[in-house]
């Protein structure tokens, strides 16, 4: 069974060495979202390695670096489809959601 339910593993790794230690709340989380949203949701970024993080301008104490976080593309997406992604996000209570440029940033804490 496919433990990222709606996701790859590809979807989820550091670009640069194929790792995924993704955080199981968060996979959970993600899950739920893409459920109530009803619609794939596009992964910008999620788990990073510390050297891809610091390449990025990252801190070493990225959620990213803990697989407790991800960015997702919602540029793309039409006003009904974006509605629908922020209630599910309100329904679900995820504690950190920035919106930067065609993305948002989302994070969760123990």
């Amino acid at each position: 069974m496919n433990k990222f339910h709606n996701f790859t593993q590809k979807d989820l790794e550091c670009p640069c060495c194929q790792i995924c230690y993704m955080d199981t709340r968060m996979l959970d989380k993600l899950n739920q979202l893409r459920t109530q949203c009803g619609f794939s949701l596009n992964i910008k970024s999620a788990f990073r390695c510390v050297d891809y993080n610091l390449s990025l301008e990252g801190s070493e104490e990225s959620m990213h670096v803990q697989g407790k976080a991800v960015n997702l593309k919602i540029g793309h997406l039409s006003s009904i489809k974006k509605s629908r992604f922020f209630k599910a996000l309100k329904a679900i209570k995820f504690q950190v959601v920035e919106e930067i440029d065609d993305y948002i940033h989302l994070e969760i804490f123990d």
